[in-house]
């Protein structure tokens, strides 16, 4: 199953954090992505299908990111291919190309641990029809607390993190 982690605003990743986030990448090694409030909104970058990749780029950047969550994601594939493409975050939105892009600007953007049932086939994840099919219906209310609690009792036992250009909320018990 995938694993979410999450920077706190104001943590740094030392090198026994990096030591942690290569022992997920290693335990989920389908590939890994990461989500983080942006001018406003949610920047996406995944795809990263080796760690030293992922651990590369962060550290490119790592100095504009001390002030702001950034959540990571480690895919173990049980739908979809795998691919750059299918792995997480997905922005919230019903746009094929969007939802494959590598790196994307979004107002809302997702991350998912579990499996949804009766969703993902070969080629697409669950969570990418999840978030097709039903997430980006909700638009901008993805924040109130109805969706929130009916997201809750509809997924059962998973776990989301839907980050907003200002902050991210969790769905599940983490």
């Amino acid at each position: 199953m995938c694993i979410i982690v999450v920077k706190q605003r104001g943590q740094a990743i030392n090198e026994d954090r990096w030591w942690q986030l290569e022992n997920c990448f290693e335990n989920n090694p389908d590939g890994a992505g990461l989500m983080f409030p942006w001018k406003g909104q949610v920047q996406v970058v995944k795809g990263f299908m080796d760690f030293d990749e992922l651990r590369t780029w962060y550290e490119q950047i790592e100095d504009s990111l001390k002030q702001v969550p950034v959540v990571f994601h480690f895919r173990f594939a049980t739908h979809g291919e795998v691919s750059p493409a299918m792995c997480h975050p997905f922005p919230v939105s019903a746009e094929e190309g969007m939802l494959r892009a590598i790196t994307t600007l979004a107002p809302f953007a997702v991350v998912h641990n579990g499996i949804i049932s009766g969703l993902g086939d070969k080629i697409e994840s669950d969570t990418y029809q999840f978030t097709r099919d039903y997430l980006a219906k909700f638009g901008r209310h993805l924040f109130r607390r109805s969706t929130k609690r009916y997201l809750k009792q509809s997924v059962g036992g998973n776990k989301f993190i839907i980050m907003s250009g200002t902050g991210y909320m969790q769905i599940g018990d983490f």
